[in-house]
């Protein structure tokens, strides 16, 4: 068990790629906090898990109290933070023309602040317990134009 005793905070981890990570790390010895919005669905997903394993904290990345919560959820649940994963996106379609103001400040806020605002408050943690990773999921969006998704895609190489 590659993570045995370590404990990981992984955003978007109630669905998709994120949920395949948090079961990655689960089944390598890790104790997870999976986060995103929607807690029904953190609910259902950590069902999943073998008991004990698993914490949820649902939150909006975008928001500094949220992202505070996330964590103090993540040290209550395992008395440590090793790694964090920031997998959340946001993604919601439409040209430059057709993308609303407030739909731009959403693909900024929780594809490129979000994980910052995670990352400055995880890594000060993660030096006084003695180191930790930080993996960004990023997209091929970030390297090429995808037709109508230019909110989406300006974050992403971050």
């Amino acid at each position: 068990m590659k993570l045995a005793g370590k404990v990981a905070l992984i955003t978007g981890g109630g669905t998709g790629i994120g949920l395949a990570v948090a079961q990655k790390f689960v089944s390598e010895g890790a104790k997870v906090t999976i986060t995103g919005r929607r807690r029904d669905v953190l609910e259902e997903a950590a069902r999943q898990f073998p008991a004990g394993t698993v914490a949820i904290s649902a939150g909006d990345v975008s928001l500094a109290e949220d992202d505070q919560r996330m964590i103090e959820t993540t040290l209550a649940f395992g008395g440590r933070l090793d790694i964090l994963v920031n997998k959340r996106s946001f993604n919601v379609q439409g040209t430059i023309t057709e993308l609303s103001m407030d739909d731009w400040q959403g693909h900024l806020a929780v594809n490129l602040t979000g994980p910052f605002m995670l990352m400055k408050t995880a890594i000060p943690i993660m030096i006084k317990g003695g180191g930790g990773s930080i993996i960004n999921i990023s997209s091929l969006g970030g390297l090429r134009s995808v037709p109508a998704k230019p909110g989406y895609c300006t974050p992403k190489p971050a």
